[in-house]
């Protein structure tokens, strides 16, 4: 569910070579699917934002970071500021500074001793675990496990950028790193597993989807088992997040979700948060069911692409129906262009086989 989109890779005859290995997700991957749930809602809130990143750009790291730690006025600003800049190309050499991720992973774990009271204390709380998730090391994963798995303690919102800052790392570090620690993965599936009930069923069924991606990208046996459990959740976002990690996997259990996220007319693109009072407020029904939809299909094509090259056992013919149902459809030409693409990689494999 990225502003570094990639189209799929290219297939050689099968007479040259057999299937290549499977892969982890890339990073294009990672955040094209947590954009499914999240991009109308980044629009909305982009702008407002972007002023206070433009104030603090040439911020010394080492300054907000005390300052962060400190708690002073506008700490939640300050950790959105240097959550920006660890996810900036331009200071890449930061990721890799211990010290830095040190005195974070420091603020995160003083700040998880008290009761989260306000709005910009849950904004500060996630923003850092963001900024956590940028890192090239792997020291901030017990605060960040910690963060995800305290269901009552903590506010849904902080959770879901714990789960998307332990994916990250996941995809930052080879998921083995991580799917080798059994507390992640053990972690996220309990996640999975939580009843969406009380006062915000809907901000957990997308932690649950924020969970399912993120097992997706660690991997492993006890992930793979569960995604495919939550091919059948009711959530459409969690069994879409499932279908995506698995195709990547090359499990060719997950064609029939992918085959509905292929689908234009698809009924499910108006469940989740997207459609929220918050943002129907400010986006007609017609606005969100498009921007669901590209984002949908679009990550569906690469992840089924990617399927029919790494398993035998994928009906190719339903895929190339459904790829030329897009490509015949009334969606904007990047993504046809993306369909046609996928249909030649099809046929090229077929010719091959």
């Amino acid at each position: 569910m990225s502003n570094d989109e990639s189209s799929a890779p290219g297939v050689r005859s099968a007479d040259q070579q057999p299937l290549p290995p499977v892969e982890a997700p890339s990073s294009a991957f990672v955040v094209q699917l947590f954009l499914i749930p999240l991009v109308i809602v980044g629009i909305i809130v982009g702008t407002w934002m972007l002023v206070g990143w433009l104030a603090h750009a040439d911020a010394d790291p080492y300054r907000l970071a005390e300052d962060i730690r400190r708690q002073g006025p506008g700490s939640w600003q300050k950790a959105y500021t240097l959550s920006n800049m660890l996810h900036s190309r331009q200071y890449e050499g930061l990721r890799r500074d211990r010290k830095l991720c040190g005195i974070l992973i420091a603020a995160l774990e003083e700040d998880l001793s008290r009761k989260v009271e306000g709005k910009e204390a849950i904004e500060y709380r996630a923003f850092l675990c963001r900024a956590l998730g940028a890192f090239d090391v792997a020291d901030p994963v017990p605060v960040l496990v910690r963060s995800a798995g305290s269901r009552d303690a903590q506010p849904v919102r902080v959770r879901v950028a714990a789960v998307q800052a332990l994916a990250m790392l996941a995809d930052r570090l080879g998921t083995k790193v991580l799917s080798e620690r059994p507390e992640v993965v053990q972690t996220l599936i309990a996640i999975t597993e939580e009843p969406a009930e009380g006062k915000e069923p809907e901000a957990v069924h997308e932690l649950h989807a924020a969970a399912a991606y993120a097992l997706g990208v660690v991997g492993g046996p006890a992930a793979k088992k569960r995604l495919v459990q939550l091919l059948d959740d009711a959530y459409a976002n969690t069994r879409y997040n499932a279908a995506t990690g698995l195709a990547w996997m090359g499990e060719p259990r997950a064609l029939p979700v992918l085959l509905e996220m292929l689908d234009p007319n698809n009924p499910a693109l108006l469940q989740g948060e997207l459609t929220g009072s918050k943002t129907t407020a400010k986006l007609t029904r017609d606005q969100v069911r498009q921007s669901r939809q590209i984002l949908v299909v679009s990550s569906a094509i690469g992840a089924v692409t990617r399927l029919c090259q790494h398993s035998e056992q994928v009906d190719r013919g339903a895929v190339r129906k459904a790829l030329q149902k897009i490509v015949d459809s009334r969606l904007p030409s990047a993504v046809k262009l993306d369909a046609r693409e996928a249909l030649i990689i099809l046929r090229k494999a077929s010719r091959g086989s």
